[in-house]
């Protein structure tokens, strides 16, 4: 086992808001007991700080020290001949488990990590520079340095910049708290958004006027964007470059810099559990230290706890706990209210620590959901307008060991809105075909079946079919004809999607 000397270093720092540049000042975060959040009934660490290497390396770096270190070390890739050396690391959400990536895309996996596939057997256009794991730790994206990006697992695919010319190479990825969408950062710091991942207004270096590193002009970077960090909201995100400035966008908050170390290439870095602060460790210094910066609620008393201490580059660094993911107990039930009324919505889930919440809508039935403002309750409570019948709710919750998403609720504001579709039918000649539909509403609608006889092009009212289900005996004339649903209130028509009839 390869050991090293440990240095601490804890530097503070205020970002000028001035075009994005930092004016220094030092100072020290001592830590000497540990949050409520990181530790367990026993005030044992809860939290550890997953460090890999590029010749495959893994240390456990805790927070108190190792006397009764609750987090797993699962393994690593030391001592096995790699193809290529090893760019990142993510951990499982809630879960003793992470995966390791290298640059040709080969991933492995330890703990309770399970593995999807890797890009180590495809010839890719560029390396890969990083992996992210989805919110509940059923996938993982793959990012390369030409902006391609490759998903493993329940990871979806919401966009790359593979095959679009790129001023500076894609350093990193970071991922929306829902997994909906991620941000992908640039070595010159601009940033492009996937799927719900915003951009937020000058939301890059670039768009604030700060040139790459190496420019010479007055506003530029002393070194090139190393890592890109999400809020936990996705409502912003900062980028930390190689000599530890730090730069925010959106709601990310700001807690200090490591710009005054002065010959440190910093190569990782890992948000708090909470997002309240944040380390930055190197191994640069010739390989004989490592060194930590700690900002905001970040302890800066870590020890490290498992692994190897190796001399090799750190490539990446990810949270790893042993605290209970959170659960869902309560699901959010559908709403039926008239405009102008209140729509209350309730959820709740288990875990330690206790987790957060916060709520989601989606006005696009479910394809992309945006974060509430201040809906950080268990209730979700407004007073609704017409405009928003329609909408799906949903809460994430999220704590140190995770997170858990409900279930989405809809939410009828007068107009009817659809519960359930009528299915295509296939029957014998002769024998009985049965369409159910259903619908929301405030008032109560009524329901009118319909027919086409024409695959759609006119439909005609069917006599009688006033209820939520249509039953009928078939013939076969009648092979090919649709069937559709329309519910009315005194508010509007709704009408279902059409099935088809298929008489044999």
């Amino acid at each position: 086992m390869k050991m090293l000397t440990r240095l601490t270093k804890s530097v503070g720092a205020l970002l000028c808001a001035l075009a994005g540049l930092m004016a220094l000042s030092a100072g020290f975060h001592p830590t000497t007991t540990l949050p409520a959040r990181l530790t367990d009934a026993s005030g044992c660490p809860t939290q550890g700080v997953l460090l890999a290497h590029a010749d495959g390396a893994v240390t456990v770096e805790t927070p108190g020290g190792i006397s009764c270190s609750n987090v797993t070390y699962d393994g690593s890739m030391y001592g096995t001949a790699l193809n290529k050396p090893i760019v990142g690391i993510a951990s499982v959400p809630g879960g003793n488990g992470y995966w390791l990536a290298a640059s040709d895309g080969g991933v492995f996996s330890f703990g309770s990590a399970v593995y999807h596939g890797s890009t180590g057997n495809l010839k890719l256009n560029a390396p890969i520079v990083g992996i992210a794991s989805t919110p509940d730790g059923g996938g993982y994206w793959l990012v390369a340095s030409d902006g391609g990006v490759f998903t493993f697992g329940d990871a979806r695919y919401y966009g790359s910049m593979g095959g679009v010319k790129l001023n500076k190479p894609i350093v990193g990825m970071a991922v929306t708290p829902d997994g909906g969408g991620y941000w992908l950062a640039g070595a010159d710091g601009g940033v492009f958004s996937f799927g719900d991942a915003g951009f937020v207004a000058n939301g890059s270096l670039p768009a604030l006027g700060i040139t790459p590193a190496g420019s010479g002009l007055p506003h530029s970077l002393n070194a090139p964007i190393r890592f890109i960090s999400g809020s936990p909201d996705g409502g912003g995100y900062r980028m930390i470059g190689g000599d530890g400035g730090v730069f925010d966008f959106g709601d990310a908050q700001y807690y200090g810099s490591a710009a005054l170390t002065v010959g440190t290439e910093w190569e990782a870095l890992a948000p708090t559990d909470d997002n309240g602060g944040y380390w930055l460790f190197s191994n640069s210094a010739g390989g004989t230290s490592v060194t930590l910066a700690s900002y905001g609620d970040a302890p800066s008393n870590l020890a490290s706890s498992a692994g190897i201490l190796d001399p090799s580059p750190i490539v990446g660094a990810t949270l790893e706990f042993t605290g209970s993911g959170p659960a869902i107990t309560t699901q959010p039930a559908d709403v039926v209210v008239t405009p102008g009324s209140v729509a209350t919505f309730s959820a709740a889930a288990s875990g330690t620590p206790a987790p957060s919440v916060q709520w989601y809508v989606s006005i696009d039935h479910g394809s992309t959901y945006t974060p509430i403002t201040n809906a950080t309750s268990d209730t979700l409570s407004f007073t609704t307008v017409q405009s928003e019948s329609g909408g799906l709710y949903r809460a994430v919750f999220t704590n140190a060991s995770g997170q858990a998403t409900t279930t989405a609720a809809l939410l009828s504001a007068g107009t009817p809105e659809i519960t359930g579709q009528p299915a295509d039918q296939s029957v014998t000649n002769g024998s009985t075909a049965t369409f159910s539909a259903s619908a929301i509403g405030d008032p109560t609608p009524t329901v009118q079946w319909y027919v086409s006889t024409d695959s759609g092009s006119t439909w005609s009212a069917v006599s009688g079919a006033t209820s939520t289900t249509l039953t009928f005996t078939t013939t076969s004339s009648e092979n090919g004809t649709e069937y559709d649903a329309e519910f009315t209130n005194s508010y509007g028509t709704t009408t279902t999607d059409a099935a088809t009839l298929t008489v044999m």
